[in-house]
């Protein structure tokens, strides 16, 4: 599919480059609203120039935390073409009135990020877990009801400690609670804090030191069980309604809504990015993997040859 996609692009491209030798306008390019979580956009702010040149695509990105995306949809009454979030799980659980399926695409972790004026660095490398139990350590954190960095943070340390004593220290110590992971990159680049736990591709976007955690804990391996690690949040403001959530691998997905005004755009950009721009997810610090559709089998007629369909949604 993906090498019947080029060839078509070929011949789209070669027929604008007529109509514009011929003195004709430049087709007009469609615009694709994309709600997406903050995790995801410096890939795809990277993607919006070619998109425009090569796709006709004018895309039109909007970040936040995945719960705030979710809720611009199913409470605000908002309306965007691509629902792009940071946990496959929300999409059942916050945007079912809207979004009927989805195809995870991208795999991520769980880092210690460094700030350019954090203590005790060395240390760090050797013993993460004395020095971000310092009294004198800034550590920052993301609130867990608003974006699933927060709630990620509060499962690292349940999985560390399973007795809930660390969780409960760390969360009471952070001289910040922020409202996305990009608030966190920019307090450890402006160095007002001195430690977060945030995403591995947000460090490596963002030029962040950082430091590995075990895979039994970093909530990155494909085959390791987190389900231990279990949060609470709260998610909505007009129908609130607490979420328990299990630790499962973190995985990125992407959905076009019902309320869509631009479905076939948003299909394009799907097939484009997952076909011949995983080399901008890899730039940008997420682990691509074969993608994975989850829905009924119209819904699925699109992305045949892209996608395995790998179960209801």
């Amino acid at each position: 599919m993906c090498a019947r996609i080029f060839f078509n692009k070929a011949l789209m491209l070669s027929a604008a480059f007529l109509l514009f030798s011929q003195g004709e306008a430049a087709p007009e390019k469609e615009s694709l609203t994309v709600f997406m979580a903050a995790a995801l956009s410096p890939a795809v702010n990277e993607l919006r120039k070619e998109a425009g040149e090569s796709q006709g695509l004018d895309l039109r990105p909007e970040a936040s935390g995945s719960q705030v995306a979710c809720r611009k949809i199913t409470e605000l009454g908002r309306r965007c073409d691509l629902l792009m979030l940071a946990d496959n799980f929300l999409f059942k659980e916050l945007a079912s009135s809207q979004c009927s399926w989805r195809i995870d695409f991208a795999l991520d972790e769980m880092v210690l990020g460094v700030g350019i004026r954090a203590k005790r660095v060395d240390d760090a490398e050797k013993d993460w877990l004395s020095v971000v139990r310092d009294k004198q350590v800034r550590l920052a954190c993301a609130d867990e009801n608003l974006n699933p960095v927060g709630y990620r943070a509060l499962m690292v340390w349940q999985l560390q400690d399973p007795s809930g004593r660390l969780g409960s220290e760390l969360k009471a110590k952070a001289v910040a609670n922020v409202e996305d992971v990009s608030h966190l990159a920019t307090l450890l680049k402006t160095g007002n804090a001195d430690y977060a736990f945030l995403y591995r591709s947000t460090c490596v976007s963002n030029d962040i030191r950082y430091i590995a955690l075990d895979k039994k804990i970093n909530l990155g391996a494909e085959g390791e069980d987190y389900g231990k690690a279990q949060v609470r949040i709260v998610a909505g403001k007009v129908n609130p309604k607490e979420v328990l959530l299990k630790g499962s691998p973190i995985t990125m997905s992407l959905s076009v809504p019902s309320i869509a005004q631009n479905r076939d755009a948003a299909i394009k950009f799907i097939t484009w990015l997952l076909c011949d721009k995983k080399d901008i997810l890899v730039k940008n610090g997420l682990s691509p993997m074969k993608p994975k559709f989850y829905g009924t089998e119209p819904d699925y007629a699109p992305f045949k040859g892209l996608a395995e369909r790998a179960g209801d949604f």
